[in-house]
């Protein structure tokens, strides 16, 4: 704490305290803040933090309340509250409605704390159009698919359109179908499907690895 904000020790009592309230002010509980202080001590330099401030007034919007955030904070990381606020942002313009993305927000946190970001989503998202050619709308109607990480994305989505170039496997299956089922019902429905499909996945996870 110390060391990320050194300022916040040569305010008097005084001062220090009406920066605590002045966070108590937006809504937050006394304990809230005193987890969140202690996680970004340097919210308490100068006048409140307008990215702070910006990222509880979505949250307000996605039906996400105040105090909920002390559930998305940990004392082991660091936040940069620009880098969530912009991350919240590019989701809306994904085209989540509001419940969906306070639900993906309360079900996966991750994704803003300590903060996926805006640069690990995007290779996802590129990853759907580029790949498969499936619309940015597909991943509304699996908002799941962004918690995914990017090993399990890369080999599912290679043996799909593997099997799908070779008439083995339909067209446009919904990415649930795809990465939600067990590994076992995978290699079932997409893998000993083809007479060549086991061959060809050990290759592409062979090739996976040494990427």
């Amino acid at each position: 704490m110390y060391k990320e904000a050194r300022a916040i020790f040569r305010y008097d009592y005084g001062i220090l305290h009406l920066n605590l309230k002045a966070y108590e002010n937006l809504g937050l509980s006394k304990p809230i803040v005193i987890k969140l202080v202690s996680c970004c001590p340097s919210l308490l330099i100068g006048d409140i933090d307008p990215k702070f401030s910006g990222v509880l007034e979505r949250f307000k919007v996605l039906g996400i309340k105040n105090d909920e955030i002390g559930g998305f904070l940990s004392g082991k990381n660091m936040y940069d509250w620009g880098t969530i606020l912009e991350t919240l942002n590019f989701l809306d313009r994904v085209g989540y409605t509001k419940e969906q993305l306070g639900n993906l927000v309360k079900e996966n946190p991750a994704l803003l704390f300590p903060g996926s970001g805006k640069k690990k989503i995007l290779p996802k998202i590129n990853c759907l159009k580029n790949w498969l050619g499936y619309p940015l709308e597909s991943i509304v109607a699996f908002p799941a698919y962004l918690c995914y990480d990017m090993e399990r994305i890369n080999h599912r989505f290679s043996m799909y359109a593997w099997l799908r170039e070779r008439g083995a496997a339909e067209a446009m299956l919904s990415l649930s179908t795809i990465l939600a089922c067990s590994d076992a019902r995978f290699a079932n429905y997409f893998v000993e499907v083809h007479p060549e499909g086991s061959a060809e996945g050990a290759s592409q996870k062979k090739s996976l690895l040494s990427i």
